[in-house]
């Protein structure tokens, strides 16, 4: 990753958000119950551990997930 001179600003193209459960969850179409369902069968990827309550996942990761769906539908 590219640093920024001394009081120099720069965009980061690279950005990737996590996206929370309810947000993945919503943004999948689905319900939180069933994206754990999802997860546990192997259909969905662990999302990342952020603190013992909450964990979500990369938006690229989701995005991928959603066009390997459309590859199967």
């Amino acid at each position: 990753m590219q640093q920024a001179a001394a009081g120099e600003a720069f965009f980061v193209s690279d950005f990737d958000p996590i996206i929370p459960l309810p947000k993945a969850a919503e943004l999948l179409g689905t319900t939180r119950g069933n994206a754990w369902k999802w997860v546990r069968s192997g259909l969905l990827p662990t999302p990342i551990k952020l603190t013992p309550r909450r964990c979500g996942w990369r938006k690229s990761t989701l995005e991928a997930f959603i066009a390997s769906r459309e590859k199967v539908a």
